[in-house]
């Protein structure tokens, strides 16, 4: 009898222990591969493949022994997206022996991550570095599922992220929220124009017939002004709308907005949970504000 009870106690630890590690160490230190990484949960790599595939197309990754990087710009060069998922985000394991520039086709990989949703998600890539081979596997399950992503050879310029634009206006809001505003606005009008006052931000989108305004204030449905001085800037709406979807990684994001008459990119930055890792949208304005003026007149939402 106690030889059983030892027996189904070391079933129910093993069990325990691929409930808490999908993949294993196996998988990490497999020696065939120069990077081999993994995650509980794939939902921030699917929705940025979803998101890149109509913004870059294509992109060098470049994973290093700290974690995974990426700063590319949109193919009409307006915006910039920077994508940063250190090491530790990949909670079941990360290895990197040396640097590799992963030259990535999106629409590919959102062909992959699309069908897998939510599971847990394996990187492997092996010495030639000519494909990266993605492996899933849902919690309390053996079953693996593994695709092939040939790698491209992409030769793009080293790009820097405007990271040292002083912005005076930081106002922070939940991610389903902005995304609601963007969804229903993209049927009024090309621009977005954003009003900021001392306690009230205004998303404008004027079309040849209607025109679309929500107001938020500060305090209400989760909205926190961190900083605020007067602003208004017109974005076209398309672009804020198409990232939309990859804000989704965060469940609040911040809009960080220059000094008027800068002529500074909108910066959309959306920290993942538990603030490792985050996804940061540059945005370049339509035009300068001298030609953009708020109306109290207009009717909120």
């Amino acid at each position: 009898m106690s030889s059983k009870r030892k027996t189904a106690g070391q079933e129910g630890s093993q069990a325990a222990k691929r409930q808490k590690n999908l993949f294993g160490d196996a998988m990490i230190g497999d020696k065939k591969f120069v990077i081999s990484a993994a995650a509980p949960e794939c939902t921030p790599l699917r929705l940025v493949a979803e998101a890149f595939q109509k913004f870059v197309g294509e992109a060098n990754i470049d994973m290093t022994p700290d974690g995974l990087r990426m700063t590319a710009m949109d193919v009409s060069n307006i915006s910039m997206i920077k994508l940063d998922i250190p090491k530790e985000w990949f909670a079941e394991g990360f290895r990197c022996d040396y640097a590799v520039a992963l030259g990535i086709n999106f629409t590919g990989m959102h062909q992959i991550f699309s069908k897998r949703k939510s599971d847990g998600v394996a990187i492997q890539v092996p010495t030639n570095t000519s494909e990266v081979l993605f492996s899933f596997r849902r919690p309390g399950q053996r079953a693996l599922a593994s695709y092939k992503l040939k790698l491209l050879d992409i030769d793009s310029e080293m790009l820097c992220a405007p990271e040292n634009i002083p912005y005076q206006t930081v106002i922070r809001m939940p991610t389903k929220l902005l995304a609601t505003i963007m969804s229903q606005n993209i049927d009024f009008g090309d621009d977005l124009t954003i009003y900021v006052t001392e306690n009230r931000i205004k998303f404008k989108t004027k079309g040849d017939t209607t025109t679309a305004v929500r107001t938020l204030f500060d305090g209400d449905s989760g909205v926190e002004f961190q900083k605020v001085v007067p602003y208004n800037q017109s974005y076209p709406l398309k672009y804020l709308h198409l990232f939309s979807k990859a804000m989704e990684v965060a469940e609040t994001v911040e809009l960080r907005m220059a000094a008027e008459g800068d002529d500074m990119p909108l910066c959309v930055y959306c920290p993942f949970p538990g603030g490792v890792g985050s996804l940061i949208y540059y945005l370049s304005p339509r035009s300068t504000s001298d030609d953009i003026v708020d109306s109290d007149d207009d009717q909120d939402e």
